[in-house]
Order: structure tokens, then C-alpha cells, then sequence
């Protein structure tokens, strides 16, 4: 799963195998592992959330997405989930091969539309 964080925007782009992580067990999880303490950012499902969301405490950062709606978008064609929460815009994406390819980064994207 990538990260990418600009302005006041968070952007998720996860792989058709952690989709597939995600389909199975409603949640994906990376680690960025700094010599000081550990970064943890991931994504869940859950039927306990009503919108999208995220929060940061104690160095990990957490999106999560009502059940439903994590469902269809992990089983459908469904590109992307866009939502602002409390001023912050989120987007969680299916990953597409970059323009310029490295073979080994791109094995497990999907077609670009």
C-alpha cells in the first residue's frame, strides 16, 4: 500500500493483492520502520463507521470505511473512494502501473483504464 500525504489530503493506493487483503479480512496494514519509532498507517472496514474517517494517534494513522462501502469497492470496478473528513481529503485508490515502468513495481497494478 502506498502513502502519499499533501496539503491537507491523505491518498491510499493499495495493489490487487492487498484489495484482495482487504475483500478477505477488511483490513491492510504498512509499516515504515524509523529508527525512532515506527510509522503504521492502514485501512479497515468496519460496520461500527458510518462515513469515511481517519485518525492519528501515537504514530499510526488510520483510515477506515463503512463495511458496505468497503465491500463494493473492493468487489466492483470501483476505482477509488473519495470522502473529506473534518476538513481533510481522503482518497483510497486501486493502484495503476506507472507510465514509466519498472517491472518489478508494477507486477501487481491494475490495467489503467
Amino acid at each position: 500500500m502506498k502513502l502519499r500525504l499533501r496539503h491537507n489530503s491523505i491518498r491510499l493506493r493499495l495493489t490487487r493483492s492487498e484489495v484482495d487483503q482487504f475483500q478477505r479480512s477488511g483490513r491492510v496494514q504498512e509499516t515504515v520502520e524509523f529508527p525512532q519509532a515506527p510509522l503504521v498507517f492502514s485501512l479497515k472496514s468496519s460496520s461500527d463507521v458510518q462515513t469515511v474517517s481517519a485518525s492519528f494517534v501515537d504514530g499510526h494513522l488510520s483510515v477506515a470505511v463503512p463495511l458496505e462501502q468497503g465491500r463494493a469497492w473492493a468487489n466492483t470496478e470501483e476505482v477509488g473512494i473519495e470522502a473529506v473528513f473534518q476538513g481533510l481529503s481522503i482518497l483510497i485508490e486501486k493502484d495503476w502501473p506507472c507510465l514509466h515502468p519498472s517491472a518489478a513495481e508494477d507486477a501487481d497494478t491494475f490495467a489503467r483504464p
